[in-house]
C-alpha cells in the first residue's frame, strides 16, 4: 500500500476511500494509524501533521545519504 506514495498524501484519504458504515471507518482508521506508527518506527514511511487535530500526512521513505554511501562502500568492497 505505501510502495507508491512518493508524495505527501492524508493517511485518512488512503484507509478509508469511498468506505460509508460508520463501524467500519472507525475500525480501518484505527488499524491504519497503529500500522502508520509501526512502518515509520521501523522507517518504512514518514508521518507529517502540522498541528494538533489537523490530517497526519504519510509518504514512503526517502533513503538517507549515510545509508547509502554505507552500501555503497559495501558493493565495492565485494567486489574487489
Amino acid at each position: 500500500m505505501f510502495g507508491k506514495l512518493d508524495n505527501w498524501q492524508p493517511l485518512g484519504e488512503m484507509a478509508l476511500g469511498n468506505m460509508r458504515e460508520k463501524e467500519k471507518r472507525r475500525t480501518t482508521m484505527a488499524s491504519m494509524f497503529s500500522a502508520a506508527l509501526e512502518f515509520a518506527r521501523d522507517g518504512r514511511i514518514e508521518l507529517q501533521q502540522s498541528s494538533n487535530f489537523e490530517p497526519l500526512l504519510v509518504r514512503r521513505a526517502r533513503p538517507k545519504a549515510a545509508t547509502q554511501a554505507a552500501a555503497s562502500s559495501d558493493t565495492n568492497e565485494d567486489l574487489s
